[in-house]
C-alpha cells in the first residue's frame, strides 16, 4: 500500500520535519527525496531499519559519522560543513576522522596561515 506521512525527529535537541513516501512494510533500506516547502531547501530522508543497523552493528549516530567521514575524504565536504553535518565539535570529528584512518586535509597555504597567525617566518 503506498503511504505518505510528515513528521518530526530530534537530532541533538534540534527538531526537523521529514516526509515519507514508501509502500508498507519498508524494505531494510530505502531512501526518499523530498522538494517541498521546508524551509524552501531540498531534503533526503535515508531510512534503514533498527534491525538493518544492528545487523551491521552500527547506532545511528556511527552510521551518520561514517557517511560524513567518508564524504569529507571524497572531498565532497569541508572539514567546517562535515563536522556540523556529524553534529560534532572540530576535535572529536577530527578524532573520529583518525579512527577511520581518514587523512585531515592541511594545505600549504593552511601552514602558510597558521606560520604567519604564530608570527613564525621561515627563512
Amino acid at each position: 500500500m503506498e503511504r505518505s506521512s510528515v513528521g518530526w525527529y530530534s537530532v541533538e535537541g534540534k527538531r526537523r520535519q521529514f516526509l515519507i513516501t514508501s509502500a508498507y512494510p519498508l524494505p531494510p533500506f530505502s531512501v526518499f527525496s523530498y522538494e517541498g516547502d521546508i524551509n524552501r531547501l531540498h531534503s533526503m530522508a535515508i531510512i534503514i531499519t533498527k534491525d538493518t543497523l544492528a545487523d551491521i552493528n552500527l547506532s545511528e549516530k556511527e552510521f551518520l559519522i561514517d557517511i560524513v567521514c567518508y564524504l569529507y575524504d571524497k572531498k565532497r565536504l569541508s572539514m567546517g560543513k562535515a563536522r556540523k553535518l556529524a553534529g560534532l565539535n572540530l576535535i572529536d570529528f577530527q578524532k573520529e576522522l583518525a579512527k577511520r584512518e581518514v587523512n585531515i586535509r592541511y594545505s600549504d597555504t593552511d601552514l602558510d596561515t597558521d606560520l604567519k597567525n604564530l608570527g613564525i617566518e621561515l627563512s
